[in-house]
């Protein structure tokens, strides 16, 4: 994962390492990187410019996520791009990043 880019919730906590991250949503307390009330697998999230480290938590358990440097010009994940059109938001100007 880098700064500068979106990725969705899921996707944050399968790079997390969490065990069957569908079902902790509605069911645990997750926070991503200090944002509070995560409660659907599409939410969007962007990791900010600069960003060298983001903690998950889910229930109890903290998982750390290093961030490998900063897209230059901003990016957003195949997936989060999916979201993104799929509640009809503007045509997106960010290039897509695929993940592996």
């Amino acid at each position: 994962m880098k700064g500068n880019c979106k990725y969705t919730a899921l996707e944050i906590l399968k790079e997390a390492g969490i065990k069957e991250p569908e079902k902790v949503f509605g069911k645990m307390r997750v926070v991503i990187g200090g944002i509070h009330g995560i409660n659907t697998p599409d939410r969007v999230i962007k990791i900010s410019k600069g960003t060298k480290e983001i903690s998950v938590l889910v229930g109890k358990d903290i998982k750390k996520i290093k961030i490998e440097g900063d897209d230059k010009e901003g990016a957003i994940s195949e997936e989060a791009h999916k979201v993104k059109e799929a509640k009809g938001h503007k045509p997106i100007k960010e290039k897509i990043v695929k993940r592996p």
